[in-house]
């Protein structure tokens, strides 16, 4: 009832007679600026950037833009209809490490491919089913739609006869044919430029991207000798300008304490696994504080570290069942299952411990990308992580695999973590 008791009746706009006065409106100015390199992208496989320090703007958002071609390895353009795809994310595929500065503090974990692992899997747990032909267009993300790995490391893309047994690869391979141009616009996956606040002006990044090898971006035969050739790469940082008088305001509350930002600290660690090893068991998967959510993939290792082309980097193998203990406590009333033909309850909770409601991308195609999820938070009716206090602990694993590993495997778990960052009137960042 107070919507009604508050209310008042309103002036109609047909006893508008002027013009109304201004609106003030708190942002007056938008500016998009492309950052390029500052070296040569052609003879060095660093990629840096310096994102400028701007008066009187605040940078939201960072993006990055990518043209590529995929050319053979004298520099040709390949012939049409030949064997050769893409990872089933393009953008994510792209970088081997990814740095991230300011003021001496780094924004993010420097491990091989962890950047190109969160970037894949934040995607297609957060990007739903209705949004498919845009991730496809803008950031090469086509996942496969086949039983299991091994189907997706089918690399008959232009079969003599029918229809290949993985169409998306077949879809991701025309993209790449006869050498054309792929543009990709990619949102940069640092959580501090995410978090959704604007960020203090005259601030001073520094960006170094590592591109990946050709082996692990491209899906072909390992005898291939097709090369990927980045032939730009730019930033385009997103600033907002702000009134003088918040401008003003915000400096003056600088002055008294520090600006606060929840972002996320992303950690990726392995766990190796040697070939016939049906049943797995890892005692120390965690300890300390524990990350509010965490995933668990089994990737094939050569798939991981990239040097076969005929490998899948971010399929993974199936389990047949798992459970999680927690300071010594199952996480599951029973043990996650899934079989030759189904998920049983393993989907169902991947579901709920993601939040994804089921029409993510990933739920579409879990029979290829079979992650397990672990929502670790303390109070799960908060939707909020940031309102739950955080668990410390032991964590340990159980592991059976669905079918006996024919090669070295390794359990990949990404880790979510909370963390404050924080920032000074002397554009100090300190990390809480």
């Amino acid at each position: 009832m107070t919507k009604y008791i508050k209310s008042a009746e309103g002036f109609p706009s047909q006893l508008h007679l002027w013009d109304p006065q201004p609106t003030q409106a708190a942002i007056v100015e938008t500016k998009w600026v492309d950052v390029y390199p500052s070296n040569s992208l052609e003879y060095s496989d660093e990629i840096n950037f310096t994102i400028p320090s701007m008066e009187s703007f605040m940078l939201e958002s960072v993006d990055i833009f990518t043209e590529l071609r995929v050319l053979t390895a004298t520099g040709t353009n390949p012939a049409a209809h030949q064997n050769v795809s893409t990872a089933p994310h393009l953008a994510a595929s792209l970088w081997r490490n990814v740095e991230v500065e300011v003021g001496g503090i780094p924004l993010i974990q420097s491990y091989e491919n962890a950047y190109g692992m969160f970037k894949f899997w934040d995607d297609i747990i957060h990007t739903s089913h209705d949004s498919k032909p845009l991730s496809k267009r803008s950031e090469g993300l086509l996942l496969d739609s086949v039983g299991d790995k091994d189907e997706s490391e089918n690399l008959v893309f232009y079969p003599t006869t029918g229809s290949p047994k993985n169409a998306s690869g077949q879809e991701r391979a025309k993209v790449i044919e006869e050498g054309k141009k792929v543009y990709l616009r990619s949102e940069f996956n640092i959580p501090l430029f995410k978090q959704g606040k604007l960020l203090p002006s005259e601030v001073t990044y520094h960006v170094k991207l590592t591109k990946n090898d050709s082996g692990y971006i491209l899906l072909a035969a390992d005898t291939n000798t097709d090369e990927v050739h980045f032939n730009k790469v730019i930033l385009r940082c997103t600033f907002q300008r702000p009134r003088d008088a918040i401008i003003s305001t915000i400096e003056r509350r600088l002055v008294k304490e520090r600006a606060i930002y929840h972002a996320d600290k992303k950690i990726m660690t392995t766990f190796p696994v040697s070939k016939g090893n049906t049943n797995i068991q890892i005692d120390n998967l965690l300890n300390g504080p524990l990350p509010y959510f965490f995933l668990v993939c089994v990737q094939d290792r050569n798939a991981l570290i990239g040097n076969k082309r005929s490998k899948n980097p971010f399929s993974l193998r199936l389990v047949k069942s798992a459970q999680l203990y927690v300071n010594g406590k199952e996480h599951f009333p029973r043990a996650l299952e899934m079989s030759d033909h189904l998920e049983t309850n393993m989907l169902a909770e991947f579901v709920l411990e993601t939040g994804s409601k089921g029409d993510s991308l990933v739920c579409h195609h879990y029979r290829v990308y079979p992650a397990l999820a672990f929502d670790l938070t303390q109070d799960k009716t908060q939707n909020q992580h940031g309102l739950n206090l955080g668990r410390s602990g032991n964590a340990s694993l159980s592991l059976e695999m669905l079918r006996e590993p024919t090669e070295d495997l390794v359990v990949i778990v990404l880790a979510w973590y909370e963390q404050i960052i924080e920032v000074n009137k002397n554009r100090q960042f300190f990390v809480v």
